[in-house]
């Protein structure tokens, strides 16, 4: 057994049953999506460019699939790949979702659903590459494997949808309360900050593993 000490995690069982192992990973998996400000932002990006369940439920199960696939390629299938190409890209991918509604509703153009959900998921193989990265670190149970995987992907999943749900609840809020001319000024104002953040972490991550 092998156990990474950290302050928010100062003790660890010894050898661990699997209802364990999975509880402990549902939480980690909450943690990193809540405490991870660029997969907030992303999920928050790709939210703001419409509101209804439709577009709510295509979004996160493109999110979903994408981010699951390459958590599922490191773990059981050992891909690797540097931290230094990876961090970078996930703000890269926020920065590129932003741009291109930003591009999208400044031109009128209208885009075919399913090439925008597409979009989503090719940057959710990025992300995933990131969760992979923070499973390993946080401790994956060799002998547990496949419970530390389904436990973090189940906290994941959990974290995502409480973040969907206040943003989706804070956009009806707005709709609601204040027009639809005060919601599309909110949600330019995301994009546009979502732009300014996520070029922030690309260079400040590029500088840090240069």
């Amino acid at each position: 057994q092998a156990a990474r000490f950290t302050p928010s995690h100062s003790v660890h069982p010894v050898l661990p049953t699997a209802g364990r192992v999975f509880a402990d990973q549902v939480r980690n998996g909450i943690e990193h999506v809540l405490g991870g400000a660029d997969h907030l932002l992303f999920l928050l990006v790709v939210l703001a460019a419409g509101v209804g369940l439709r577009h709510l439920v295509w979004t996160l199960t493109c999110f979903t699939l994408g981010h699951a696939l390459t958590l599922l390629a490191c773990v059981l299938g050992g891909w690797q790949f540097s931290p230094a190409l990876v961090e970078p890209a996930i703000a890269i991918t926020v920065v590129g979702m932003a741009g291109f509604d930003r591009w999208r509703q400044k031109n009128g153009r209208t885009v075919p659903a399913a090439w925008r959900w597409g979009l989503v998921f090719f940057c959710a193989l990025i992300h995933g590459l990131g969760m992979a990265e923070a499973l390993t670190d946080l401790g994956l149970q060799g002998a547990r494997k496949f419970w530390s995987l389904l436990g973090f992907n189940l906290g994941i999943e959990l974290g995502q949808l409480a973040a969907a749900g206040v943003a989706m609840g804070v956009f009806w809020a707005l709709r609601r309360w204040a027009g639809e001319s005060a919601l599309a000024m909110a949600l330019r104002l995301a994009s546009w900050g979502a732009m300014g953040l996520g070029t922030f972490w690309f260079v400040q991550r590029v500088a840090l593993t240069a």
